[in-house]
């Protein structure tokens, strides 16, 4: 067992696993930015299509601080500008998402072999 401690770390060592993980963090982060925004932009506009106010559905639905004001927000924004912004968000989110499955996918290579 310690054997295999010793091997895994130094595999992780010569194919740089600090450097994989720290660019796979940066992926996932970049990811998540554009779907929480779609997110929370569509249940703005989903409270607001059905006459609820945004503030009490955020509270429903357990968001708080900074989210709970996205979804506020939406209310006070023009409907040409919540398509643009919404689409947008969806593009940034297929082109995060196509860099996020490529580092998920790579295959380090082993130096020395």
């Amino acid at each position: 067992m310690v054997e295999t401690g010793f091997l895994v770390h130094e595999l992780d060592a010569r194919v740089g696993g600090g450097i994989l993980a720290g660019a796979l963090a940066f992926r996932i982060f970049l990811f998540m930015v554009p779907v929480a925004y779609v997110i929370f932009t569509v249940l703005g506009l989903v409270s607001r299509g059905l006459g609820h106010d945004p503030a009490q559905l955020a509270r429903e639905a357990g968001i708080t601080g900074v989210l709970a004001s996205t979804v506020v927000k939406v209310a006070d924004q023009g409907t040409w500008t919540l398509v643009t912004l919404v689409l947008g968000a969806v593009v940034t989110t297929f082109i995060t998402a196509g860099s996020l499955l490529k580092a998920l996918l790579v295959r380090p290579r082993l130096r020395g072999s």
